[in-house]
Protein backbone atom coordinates (compact mmCIF):
# COMPACT_ATOMS: atom_id res chain seq x y z
CA UNK A 1 0.00 0.00 0.00
CA UNK A 2 1.27 3.47 -0.83
CA UNK A 3 0.78 6.06 1.86
CA UNK A 4 1.45 9.76 2.18
CA UNK A 5 4.85 10.42 3.67
CA UNK A 6 5.23 12.88 6.51
CA UNK A 7 8.81 14.14 6.32
CA UNK A 8 11.09 17.11 6.86
CA UNK A 9 13.77 17.96 4.27
CA UNK A 10 16.84 19.73 5.61
CA UNK A 11 19.59 21.37 3.58
CA UNK A 12 22.52 22.50 5.72
CA UNK A 13 26.25 22.38 6.14
CA UNK A 14 27.45 18.76 6.08
CA UNK A 15 29.06 19.10 9.51
CA UNK A 16 25.74 20.35 10.94
CA UNK A 17 23.89 17.36 9.48
CA UNK A 18 26.55 14.98 10.80
CA UNK A 19 25.39 15.71 14.36
CA UNK A 20 21.62 16.03 13.85
CA UNK A 21 19.77 13.85 16.35
CA UNK A 22 16.68 12.34 14.72
CA UNK A 23 15.82 10.40 17.87
CA UNK A 24 13.66 7.39 17.08
CA UNK A 25 12.88 8.73 13.60
CA UNK A 26 14.64 7.62 10.44
CA UNK A 27 16.94 10.18 8.85
CA UNK A 28 17.93 9.50 5.25
CA UNK A 29 21.14 11.22 4.20
CA UNK A 30 20.44 11.97 0.54
CA UNK A 31 23.67 13.87 -0.03
CA UNK A 32 26.39 15.53 2.02
CA UNK A 33 24.22 18.59 2.60
CA UNK A 34 20.72 17.08 2.53
CA UNK A 35 18.76 15.01 5.03
CA UNK A 36 15.20 13.70 4.74
CA UNK A 37 13.78 12.90 8.16
CA UNK A 38 10.64 10.80 8.32
CA UNK A 39 8.09 12.33 10.65
CA UNK A 40 6.62 15.80 11.02
CA UNK A 41 8.69 17.30 13.84
CA UNK A 42 11.86 18.97 12.53
CA UNK A 43 15.07 18.29 14.44
CA UNK A 44 17.37 21.00 15.75
CA UNK A 45 20.05 21.93 13.21
CA UNK A 46 23.12 23.94 14.22
CA UNK A 47 23.38 25.97 11.01
CA UNK A 48 21.88 29.48 10.92
CA UNK A 49 21.43 29.19 7.14
CA UNK A 50 19.82 25.76 7.16
CA UNK A 51 16.68 25.27 5.09
CA UNK A 52 14.17 23.15 6.99
CA UNK A 53 10.87 22.47 5.23
CA UNK A 54 8.08 19.93 5.44
CA UNK A 55 8.25 17.63 2.43
CA UNK A 56 5.04 16.29 0.91
CA UNK A 57 6.50 15.22 -2.42
CA UNK A 58 6.92 11.50 -1.70
CA UNK A 59 4.82 8.41 -1.10
CA UNK A 60 5.90 5.56 1.16
CA UNK A 61 5.61 1.88 0.21
CA UNK A 62 6.24 -0.10 3.41
CA UNK A 63 7.37 -3.72 3.24
CA UNK A 64 9.83 -6.09 4.82
CA UNK A 65 13.39 -6.34 3.57
CA UNK A 66 12.83 -9.62 1.68
CA UNK A 67 9.98 -8.10 -0.33
CA UNK A 68 12.03 -4.99 -1.12
CA UNK A 69 14.97 -7.12 -2.28
CA UNK A 70 12.62 -9.21 -4.43
CA UNK A 71 11.19 -6.08 -6.08
CA UNK A 72 14.71 -4.84 -6.76
CA UNK A 73 15.72 -8.18 -8.32
CA UNK A 74 12.78 -7.89 -10.72
CA UNK A 75 12.69 -4.15 -11.46
CA UNK A 76 16.14 -2.63 -10.76
CA UNK A 77 19.45 -2.79 -12.62
CA UNK A 78 21.39 -1.77 -9.49
CA UNK A 79 22.16 -3.73 -6.33
CA UNK A 80 20.16 -3.22 -3.14
CA UNK A 81 21.76 -0.73 -0.75
CA UNK A 82 23.32 -2.00 2.46
CA UNK A 83 20.96 -1.90 5.45
CA UNK A 84 20.92 1.57 7.00
CA UNK A 85 22.10 3.34 3.83
CA UNK A 86 19.59 4.98 1.49
CA UNK A 87 19.76 3.79 -2.11
CA UNK A 88 18.65 6.03 -4.96
CA UNK A 89 18.00 4.85 -8.48
CA UNK A 90 15.49 3.59 -10.99
CA UNK A 91 12.91 0.90 -10.21
CA UNK A 92 10.79 -0.18 -13.18
CA UNK A 93 11.99 2.98 -14.93
CA UNK A 94 10.88 5.26 -12.08
CA UNK A 95 13.03 7.29 -9.67
CA UNK A 96 12.92 5.88 -6.13
CA UNK A 97 14.74 5.81 -2.83
CA UNK A 98 15.14 2.45 -1.07
CA UNK A 99 15.68 1.85 2.66
CA UNK A 100 16.40 -1.69 3.86
CA UNK A 101 16.02 -2.34 7.57
CA UNK A 102 14.45 -5.75 8.22
CA UNK A 103 10.71 -5.46 8.81
CA UNK A 104 10.90 -1.64 8.61
CA UNK A 105 12.03 -1.42 4.99
CA UNK A 106 10.40 0.83 2.42
CA UNK A 107 10.55 2.41 -1.01
CA UNK A 108 9.94 6.15 -1.48
CA UNK A 109 8.18 7.15 -4.68
CA UNK A 110 7.73 10.73 -5.95
CA UNK A 111 4.00 11.56 -5.97
CA UNK A 112 3.83 12.37 -9.70
CA UNK A 113 4.78 8.74 -10.41
CA UNK A 114 2.10 7.14 -8.22
CA UNK A 115 -0.02 5.72 -11.05
CA UNK A 116 3.02 4.43 -12.94
CA UNK A 117 4.45 2.82 -9.80
CA UNK A 118 1.14 1.12 -9.01
CA UNK A 119 0.92 -0.21 -12.58
CA UNK A 120 4.55 -1.28 -13.01
CA UNK A 121 5.48 -2.48 -9.53
CA UNK A 122 2.37 -3.18 -7.48
CA UNK A 123 0.16 -4.96 -10.01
Amino acid sequence: MLEKLAAVRITALPEALDVVDTGDLIGLRLSADELLQLGEEPPAVDDPHAIVEHDVAMLLHRMDEQEARALMRIHAAWPPPPPGIVGQGSLAGLPVKVWLDGPDSFILVPRPYEADYRERVMS
